[in-house]
This record gives structure tokens, sequence and C-alpha cells, in this order.
């Protein structure tokens, strides 16, 4: 690692890394049945730099691989994955922040954006050809915060997916969410989100889309918080599109049993009504336990509702989905550490319905300080109702990374 300093208050670090990875795949087509397996490997030199400062921080986290398959040799390329972070304190009230993550890949799997995680269905696309897929999200953020707990600000988000797969198509995401957070005392606040998006689409409709949000919060003691929330969506499509609103309202809560343990309670229904076809009321439910300290980080989740899936590789809308997602990891000592997640999801679309069950399994080990090896072992298990559409996938992953100190 190197380390820079300018003046008492600068300090710039530059830390570059090589991660080497042996994957094993016994289905790298994705496909229903005559598997083919193959083994994947991935030389992946990178670069991370950060620097803070008065009134300013950064770090970027880049790096480029090159993947090699053992058998499907045509299907060799460089992937690259990069990730930026920002601060700017314009004053003691203004800031500018901006995220930008930017990823070449085959994996059917990709990394969703903090924004995609919370909204949309979990879904796998099973391209046999594996396509190379590009993914560019730009997130700048404008806060002014006029109080401990009190700002207002927007985010604005353009979202770029392209893939070479002659089945899935490209699309682009430009929205803004103008937002406000205001507490009238310090027991009774209130929360006001609106998001304008503009989608377009390479094959289907494109899509105007209005999404408001407003929370009432009622503070008791600092552990405990209560709200109601109202939501409002739109979406608006081109001829031949079928537009759609949801609204939900819901009850909540949100606890802090401890330093390290919090949960989260909502309740409510949603009502879909489309232009075409049957409307939908249903129950809308989500509990989530959190447990974090130096040794352990631990949730789980469990969610009933409704969710979307726009701007990824198929882009097949509303979804009434329920999902179940835990996630463990403990680490033993200095040197050693365990992992686990796992979820189980249920997606169905307007014509289709997709079943996922996936876990994942990891060993770390740190045997020096700048030398960390990982084990991963996974299965998934992907079905859409289509027999060419579902498959099973188990993996094991093997990788070593040098971070130089």
């Amino acid at each position: 690692m190197l380390v820079l300093a300018g003046n008492d208050a600068e300090a710039y670090e530059f830390r570059p890394y090589l991660s080497i990875e042996e994957q094993f795949t016994d289905n790298v087509e994705l496909a229903p049945d005559n598997e083919k397996s193959d083994f994947i490997t991935t030389v992946s030199p990178g670069l991370r730099v950060s620097g803070t400062g008065p009134g300013y921080a950064a770090d970027l986290d880049y790096k480029i691989g090159v993947v090699k398959y053992a058998r499907e040799t045509d299907r060799d390329y460089l992937s690259h994955t990069g990730v930026f972070n920002g601060r700017l304190d314009l004053s003691r009230k203004l800031n500018l922040q901006l995220r930008e993550q930017f990823v070449r890949s085959r994996d059917p799997a990709e990394p969703l954006s903090s924004q995609q995680a919370t909204t949309s269905v979990g879904v796998i696309p099973s391209d046999r050809n594996r396509p190379i897929s590009y993914r560019n999200i730009l997130e700048p953020q404008i806060e002014y915060r006029f109080g401990s707990e009190d700002s207002v600000g927007a985010r604005f988000r353009d979202n770029k997916y392209e893939t070479d797969s002659a089945i899935f198509q490209d699309s682009r995401e430009d929205s803004i969410s103008p937002f406000l957070r205001y507490w009238i005392t310090p027991r009774h606040g209130f929360a006001v989100d609106y998001e304008y998006v503009k989608g377009d689409f390479e094959r289907t409709p494109d899509m105007d889309g209005h999404l408001a949000r407003t929370r009432y919060i009622f503070r008791p003691k600092p552990s405990v918080s209560v709200w109601a929330e109202y939501m409002h969506t739109v979406r608006d499509f081109d001829s031949p599109g079928n537009s759609y609103r949801v609204v939900q309202p819901s009850l909540g809560t949100d606890y802090t049993f401890s330093p390290s343990l919090s949960g989260r309670l909502q309740a409510g229904w949603f009502a879909y009504k489309p232009d075409r076809g049957d409307n939908i009321s249903e129950w809308a439910l989500e509990a989530a336990l959190l447990k974090r300290t130096p040794r352990v980080e631990a949730n789980v989740t469990a969610r009933k509702g409704y969710a979307e899936d726009y701007f990824a590789a198929e882009n097949l809308g509303f979804a009434k989905s329920t999902r179940l997602s835990a996630l463990l990891n403990y680490r033993l000592d200095r040197e050693w550490s365990v992992g686990a997640s796992g979820r189980v999801e249920r997606a169905e679309f307007i014509g289709r319905t997709d079943k996922i069950w996936g876990m994942e399994g990891t060993i770390g080990y740190e045997p020096l300080r700048w030398l960390t090896l990982t084990l991963r072992f996974g299965r998934t298990r992907f079905d859409a109702g289509a027999d060419f559409a579902s498959y099973t996938e188990n993996r094991i992953t093997l990788q070593a990374t040098a971070v130089y100190w």
C-alpha cells in the first residue's frame, strides 16, 4: 500500500491487488438437460484508490479480468468491474455525492444497484450462450441538511444496460428523485419521496413512471420508531403496452433491541390496477432481523408483496413476489472465517411464474496480512415454468487475492 500525505488533514492510499480464481460449473450453458461442465479461470489485477481531505472523500476500486474457459474457449473474454464513491461538502450544510458502477461480464447473476436490490425480483436470465452484458450506473445526489436529522435534496440516476444476446434487449433508465426528511419534534417526523423515471427499451414499449411515497414517523424513544406509509406507483407505457398503477398503504415499526441487534416489521396491502386485465389486491408483509458484531454478521428477511423487473435482461414488468433470504458470516479467529447464504423466491408475472432457489457456503483463510484464500460452493435452481427456461447449476470456486501493503 502506498500512502501519500498532503497537509495534516489530507491522506491518499493506493493499494494494488491481484486475484486469481478457478471456478468449476456443472452447467456452463444453464441448460435444462444435457448439461455441459467447464472450468473457468480468471486472473484479475486491480487497484483501490482512496483519498480524504477537508470537505471531501473519494474511493475507487477497479479491476480487469482475463477470463478463460477450459472447454468452451470461444467464450474467453475480458471482464471489467469498477466502483467509484465520492462526497464533496460545498458548505457545512450542503453536499454533493456521486456513485458510479460499471460491469462488463458473462455472469448471468449480475450485481444490482442498491435501488434495484430493494425493488426488483431476482430474475436470473438463462441464455445458453452466456452473452456479454454491460451495465453502467451513474448516481449523483445533492443534499442540504438543515437539522441533525432534517434534509432536503434530489437523487439522479442514469442506468444503461446493453447485451450481446439475441433474445434479450438493451435498456436505459433516467430518473430524478427529490426527497424531504423533517422532524417536527424529537418524536414526530415525516418523509416524502417522489421519483420520475424515463425508460427506453430496445424492443418493447417505452415507459414514463412516477412513484410518490409519504411516511409519518412516531418515535416514542430512541430505540423504537412506528410509522404509517402510503405509496403510489404509475407505469405509463407507449402503445401497445399495458399501463398500470399500484397503491400500497402500510404500517411498520423499526426496533433496536441492542447496539448489535435490530429488526423491522411492516404490514399493509397493495392494489394493482392495469389498463387491461384483472385487478390484483393482496396483503404486503415484510419482516427483517439484523445482527452485527465484530465477529458476526447475520440477517434474515421475509417479504411478500409486489416487485418489478425493469432495466435488466428480460424486463418482465410487474410481479407478485414472495421472498425469503438469509445470510450468516462468522469470524472464527484472526485467520479463519465461514459464511452461508440462501434464498427462496417466487415471482408471478403476467403469463409466467419464476421460482428461484439458491444457497452458497464460504470458507475464508487469511494466513498473511496481504493474502486471502476463499472457497465458495453453491447451488442455484431456476424454474420459469417451461423446460427451455429452467436449469440447475452447481458451482465451486477457489480464489486467492494478494494485496500490496
